[in-house]
């Protein structure tokens, strides 16, 4: 058991790393005209071609519909954990036009499902991040990273990128707090190995596969201490990106299954 806890906390101490690292970014950043803790007040809206969002019902259609119908009616019950700003609620609208569909289609044993409960996954996956103010943060960097590789104009690209770098400082925080505050790992909960699979994704975006591996080295770790993929909650939905992601990065699937 020291054995695994000592690997799980190496795992931070690289994320801590990495954090030093894109703080120096964002640093860099910051002196050339916007400060460390502000987001960008407004970015344009993205063109409608290439494949990009638009705010169309057509766009939206492949969309977990129960969660399009609650942020179309804007929150009327005041379900999510804070009000989103209007970028935010753009970043939202393409994780759900975009980001649903990839883990949808690149997970056999989600794929495998009936569409109900694909959808019933799936939905319950976002639920929880607009319940939940880290793994929202979470949602945000999958959703402006996925923008900052694939927007047709240069310009907007470095915005999404720099507003990447601001939510995945977030993550990294949170995670790192996370294994920090729990001394005992076995007590970490769903919400720290969710973020390590969203920061995972981050890095197979970017195309960075062995820093990609590291995490989901940290996630599986995280997983065992707490007693194994039996343990995870989300309806069975981390379990199996857990068990799609230690496939993605060619690892075991032994201990994530």
């Amino acid at each position: 058991m020291p054995r695994r806890q000592s690997t799980v906390h190496s795992h931070a101490a690289r994320v801590i790393h990495a954090r030093r690292r894109r703080s120096r970014i964002l640093s860099y950043q910051s002196a050339r005209g916007r400060g460390v803790g502000q987001m960008p007040s407004e970015l344009p809206t993205w063109p409608a071609r290439e494949g990009l969002l638009t705010r169309s019902q057509d766009s939206i259609g492949a969309s977990p519909t129960a969660i399009v119908d609650t942020y179309r009616r804007g929150d009327p019950f005041n379900s999510f954990v804070r009000p989103l700003s209007p970028t935010e609620h753009l970043l939202l609208d393409h994780y759900l036009a975009h980001i649903v569909p990839l883990i949808d289609a690149g997970c056999s044993r989600i794929s495998a499902l009936g569409s109900a409960q694909r959808q019933n996954l799936t939905v319950g996956w976002v639920n929880v991040a607009l319940s939940n103010l880290d793994f929202l943060n979470g949602l945000f960097l999958n959703a402006s990273r996925s923008l900052s590789v694939r927007h047709v104009q240069e310009q907007q690209r470095e915005q999404y990128a720099e507003l990447a770098i601001r939510y995945k400082l977030l993550c990294v925080r949170f995670v790192i707090d996370s294994i920090r505050v729990n001394n005992e790992v076995s007590r970490l909960g769903d919400i720290p190995v969710a973020e390590t699979l969203v920061l995972a994704f981050d890095e197979k975006l970017m195309g960075n596969a062995d820093m990609a591996k590291q995490h989901v080295e940290g996630a599986v770790r995280m997983v065992e201490l707490q007693g194994g993929p039996r343990t995870l909650g989300m309806n069975g939905l981390l379990a199996m990106m857990l068990a799609k992601y230690t496939e993605d990065v060619g690892l075991s699937t032994a201990t994530a299954t």
